[in-house]
């Protein structure tokens, strides 16, 4: 069974990339 998530990648004013995944609860 194929899952699809909304992945939303941002760039912080380090340069790091934080990655959140809104579609997921708990």
């Amino acid at each position: 069974m194929a899952r699809e998530f909304s992945v939303i990648i941002e760039r912080d004013a380090d340069g790091y990339f934080v990655a959140s995944v809104p579609a997921l609860r708990g």
